[in-house]
């Protein structure tokens, strides 16, 4: 049975987007005709008779899947997805790319898997429900894989901005790293930096744009939509989240200013200072619509919160740096200059301090608060004492290198708080000069960096646990007694170990990528109920006792214990089944189901 279009779309079924590169009229036809009586998809179509116009379509469109003739007049299939991998963002595991052939041929096949297709079909082969299961297969999988690794992408970029907060408080960098960093992570077109002023109107802080697409740099822009009450929204937290500017969900005066930008779909989250709007996150797609992802999203929000934490520091440790560029321009006039940066260092919140060529000269009050201690006690060179005793050895060898060479110092320890605690801080002092050139020493901030320290940490425990899990499954599989496998929910060998490869005797090799079915044809049809009570239920089978014969020794009934388990993935529905078994120590000579665990 199938449904009118119209009344598919009624049904709000998820829309797809395939690509068939094929110079055979009859064969397009044919995909289309088969996907189309896909009851759980809507699916539109774009299709090219040859290789690089089909990659011109991949390039502007990225479709969810391509149906690729190997055999197209002036490109083969491995041309074309060599190209394609050239042009992908993700690697090749994560082409979702079918091969189809005229005729079968395995080291085709191969060649083409290797290259980073993720199914080889042959024409004369295809079926309707298996060109539909083909299909879905492929652009779940490809899914998977690129959520998976936008998932570790994210968390690279993050602790890489938050990295960048640590070595700088350049906020122009900083700004830079974040709007290049996002566009090649979003692989879209555009991604900048708006900064607003009070009256709606702003400029265009920084950015970073693709090849073919007009750079806004320095541009100004009033947008006529932005009233005060959506600023406010702004402040609030509000994002918005345009996959198509056109579909009349926004104004017509935002849409025309989106058009004179080139843009088809939008990500807008707010960057926020001290509870205040300061500017925009922006990512723009120009080649097409775009359906933004949540990862996508809370990507963008996450590092819109780092970016504030970035301008709050960079405002306070600009505010220091005007002040001692200032005294040292007054430096003739020492006496008064010196009450002025006492009062102005004593009401920042960050620690200031004062080396001469003998020693400290100051400290502000919110050094000797930290400390909880009296100020001679600091100027008598006994602050070393506050220095974790792993750290001074470090810290006091990079402040005189710096001294020697009377050029910047930075460096990173422990600090003991006058509560006791060991508190991770930053220091940086530039040099001073008098006019006419003579050192006279250091003059700097130090800033208590715990929290991102803390954060550091939490990271690489987490990944160091993740990378431990898999070293165990590894283990597990590579030592294990027992037959051990893991296949999806089309019955396809995913993994199996050399104890089930042997059972079977079937290379591990030949089992990848093919279904139960294929590799043991003459036991399917009894151990395929087994498989799809656990896909369909989601409850484990345990101790099931089986009876059945392998191509290891054809003929002969052999007894086996085996037991079988769904395996979840991040949206908790059941990906795949891993199973186990071993010779039963009870064999009976009664009849049973088969065995392929």
């Amino acid at each position: 049975m199938t449904f009118p279009e119209s009344h598919r779309l009624a049904m709000n079924l998820a829309a797809r987007t395939i690509l068939i590169v094929d110079d055979s009229p009859e064969d397009r036809e044919l995909y289309r005709r088969y996907l189309r009586r896909d009851r759980d998809y809507t699916y539109s179509f774009l299709e090219a008779e040859l290789g690089q116009e089909g990659l011109e379509l991949w390039q502007q469109h990225r479709p969810d899947a391509v149906l690729l003739d190997y055999c197209l007049p002036d490109l083969d299939g491995m041309e074309f997805l060599a190209h394609a991998q050239a042009q992908s963002s993700f690697g090749p595991a994560c082409l979702p790319i079918v091969v189809v052939t005229g005729q079968g041929n395995e080291a085709i096949a191969v060649r083409a898997m290797k290259a980073g297709a993720q199914d080889y079909l042959v024409k004369k082969h295809i079926t309707q429900q298996g060109l539909q299961l083909t299909v879905n297969r492929v652009i779940e999988t490809v899914q998977l894989r690129r959520q998976l690794q936008q998932r570790l992408e994210r968390e690279r970029l993050i602790a890489q901005i938050a990295q960048k907060l640590h070595q700088s408080l350049e906020l122009q960098a900083i700004l830079q790293t974040t709007v290049t960093e996002v566009r090649r992570f979003l692989s879209c077109d555009r991604t900048l930096v708006f900064r607003l002023e009070p009256d709606g109107q702003g400029f265009i802080e920084t950015e970073s744009v693709g090849a073919g697409w007009t750079a806004l740099l320095s541009t100004s822009y009033y947008d006529p939509c932005l009233s005060k009450d959506y600023l406010e929204r702004f402040r609030e937290g509000l994002v918005t989240n345009k996959a198509n500017i056109d579909d009349g969900s926004i104004a017509p005066c935002y849409v025309d200013l989106l058009t004179k930008l080139e843009v088809k779909a939008n990500l807008v989250v707010p960057i926020l200072q001290n509870q205040q709007l300061w500017g925009l996150l922006i990512a723009h797609h120009c080649a097409a619509p775009r359906q933004w992802q949540p990862l996508e999203i809370e990507l963008l929000q996450e590092l819109s919160i780092q970016l504030g934490i970035a301008l709050q520091q960079a405002e306070l440790y600009q505010q220091a740096q005007t002040e001692l560029t200032e005294r040292r321009r007054v430096e003739n006039a020492l006496r008064e200059s010196e009450g002025r940066f006492r009062v102005l260092a004593d009401s920042a919140p960050v620690l200031i301090w004062v080396n001469g060529l003998s020693g400290c000269e100051f400290v502000n009050r919110a050094y000797l608060s930290f400390l909880g201690v009296e100020e001679l006690a600091v100027l008598q060179d006994n602050w070393v004492q506050f220095l974790h005793p792993d750290d001074r050895a470090d810290s006091l060898k990079a402040y005189q290198e710096a001294f020697r060479r009377q050029e910047f110092f930075q460096a990173q320890f422990r600090f003991r708080r006058r509560d006791g605690e060991y508190r991770w801080m930053q220091s940086l002092g530039e040099p001073r000069f008098t006019a006419k050139g003579d050192f006279l020493g250091h003059v700097g901030s130090t800033q208590d960096i715990t929290d991102l320290k803390q954060a550091e940490l939490t990271l690489q425990q987490n990944q160091a646990t993740i990378a431990q899990q898999l070293a165990q499954i590894e283990a597990i599989y590579a030592t294990a007694p027992v037959g051990l496998c893991f296949l999806d929910r089309e019955l396809r060998f995913v993994r199996l170990n050399r104890v089930l490869a042997e059972i079977n005797g079937i290379s591990i090799e030949e089992h990848l990528g093919r279904t139960l079915r294929e590799v043991l044809p003459e036991l399917a049809d009894r151990i395929e109920p087994l498989y799809r009570q656990v896909l369909e239920t989601g409850q484990p089978l345990f101790n099931v006792e089986v009876q059945g014969t392998t191509p290891a020794q054809p003929g002969r009934l052999r007894d086996w214990l085996t037991s079988y388990y769904p395996q979840r993935g991040l949206d908790n529905r059941v990906m795949g089944v891993t199973s186990w078994c071993r010779k039963s120590r009870n064999a009976k000579p009664a009849k049973r189901n088969g065995v392929a665990c």
